[in-house]
């Protein structure tokens, strides 16, 4: 397997960021976000402390079992800032959580992140984890941007043109499709194929943003206690057509226990 440094640039706007994303290649940009001085883990605590939260357990993306634990949001940020505050990451498999819709249901907090240089409609996600927390190799259907806002995470990414190499499984994950290894830790005994993928390598600190192009492939995992918010964005046309298509009406029919079900990311199936 080979990886080289995704590029960092210094400076944008909306106009040139445009055309950054059009080469349809991450990159790494700063962020001056009212966020960054703003949400320490107090002050989110006393935002949305009573929240319930389903919290990752494993790394859901994988083959597998998914495990989800539900847990008021003020005592998973506890449980993670006494067990993991010296960056300890004896425990393989840190609880995790992921796409919180924090600001479907708080939407005050909206004002201290910007994607307002991102065009067309935009879906936004909290994500809270500690070292060694892992979002496993995956490709989203859409554009997206990752923010880090707290602490520091390490991405290992692959073009779609890299998909015979990475063993993509049937997991169901609306719209995204899953694969097994764990990059980290490249098998090849177990995943022959992957010492042929070529890819990148990106270390994302707080204060900076990265741009992930759609179908591209990524592993992310943290290296500290961290927080990251992230937004997906396409056009209105998108949004009306292949976005309900693809993605919305089949996630309702799952939830509703009528497609894909008992083998998923989303629900517990260990």
């Amino acid at each position: 397997m080979k990886l080289r440094t995704v590029q960092r640039i210094d400076s944008y706007n909306a106009g040139s960021f445009e055309k950054l994303i059009g080469n349809e290649e991450p990159f790494i940009f700063p962020i001056g976000w009212r966020a960054l001085e703003k949400w320490s883990t107090d002050y989110l605590m006393s935002v949305a402390g009573d929240a319930i939260v389903n919290v990752s357990a494993a790394i859901d993306e994988s083959s597998s079992p998914t495990s989800k634990v539900k847990a008021k949001f003020r005592d998973y940020i506890i449980y993670l800032v006494n067990k993991y505050a010296n960056n300890n990451d004896s425990d393989k498999k840190p609880p995790y959580l992921k796409q919180f819709e924090i600001f479907k249901h708080y939407p005050e907090l909206k004002a201290d992140v910007d994607f307002s240089f991102l065009p067309g409609v935009k879906e936004m996600a909290f994500w809270l984890g500690a070292r060694g927390s892992v979002t496993g190799l995956h490709c989203d259907p859409n554009h997206g941007v990752l923010g880090q806002v707290l602490g520091k995470k390490e991405l290992y990414l692959f073009p779609y043109s890299q998909r015979a190499y990475l063993y993509p499984n049937s997991k169901y994950d609306p719209a995204t499709e899953c694969c097994d290894p764990d990059v980290r830790y490249p098998d090849y005994t177990v995943y022959p194929r992957l010492s042929g993928a070529e890819g990148l390598f990106a270390e994302l600190e707080a204060g900076e943003a990265i741009f992930m192009p759609k179908k591209w492939y990524h592993q992310v995992v943290g290296k500290s206690i961290n927080i990251s918010v992230n937004c997906f964005f396409y056009s209105y046309t998108h949004a009306i057509t292949t976005n309900i298509v693809a993605y919305r009406l089949p996630k309702m029919l799952h939830n509703a226990g009528l497609y894909r079900t008992g083998y998923c990311v989303c629900h517990p199936n260990d």
